[in-house]
């Protein structure tokens, strides 16, 4: 066979056609891209796909949780209850402690009206006269009566669910 006549294309020219046109080609091409993406169907079949990714994914790791506390030990069950019901009262508490710090302020003030606006006052005068941190003053005070208490309460709840058996695998769907 003999080697074809016509040269090999250049790197340059790859994707360009001869008559000049390749220019309106592109364009038709991203208007023609722009247009799918706006298409309302073909959006809502994205977001369709996104949606089920994200179902599997959260599925995957409900499994793998499930998994992960089935085999536990009962004391680490225990430990694993205590320390979570530990940390939510402790989050808990330290985010309201700001109006906590209020309330108390009105408490021990009885002179004074509680109003809302008096308590926006009293939250902007203790920022700018003591500092952002004042307004958790006496919160480590708080969380040594909150931590222990809501341990315990969230440790004896699980106990009691799983003692009682109501309580719901973590795979299972809630009705």
């Amino acid at each position: 066979m003999a080697p074809s006549s016509s040269p090999s294309p250049s790197p340059s020219s790859l994707g360009k056609e001869d008559d000049g046109g390749g220019e309106d080609k592109e364009e038709e091409d991203r208007i023609e891209l722009r247009d799918v993406h706006n298409d309302p169907k073909v959006r809502e079949e994205e977001e369709e796909e996104e949606e089920e990714e994200e179902e599997e994914e959260d599925r995957i790791w409900t499994e793998m949780i499930y998994v992960f506390f089935s085999q536990l030990s009962e004391a680490a069950r225990v430990v694993t209850s205590l320390t979570a019901g530990a940390l939510a009262g402790a989050i808990a508490k330290t985010a309201i402690a700001p109006l906590d710090r209020t309330k108390i302020y009105f408490q021990v003030h009885p002179e004074r009206n509680y109003r809302i606006q008096g308590a926006v006052k009293f939250l902007r005068m203790t920022y700018q006269n003591e500092g952002f941190l004042r307004l958790w003053r006496g919160n480590s005070a708080t969380m040594f009566r909150i931590m222990p208490n809501a341990a315990i309460s969230y440790m004896a709840n699980e106990q009691y669910k799983r003692m009682l058996g109501v309580a719901a695998p973590l795979g299972a769907e809630s009705v």
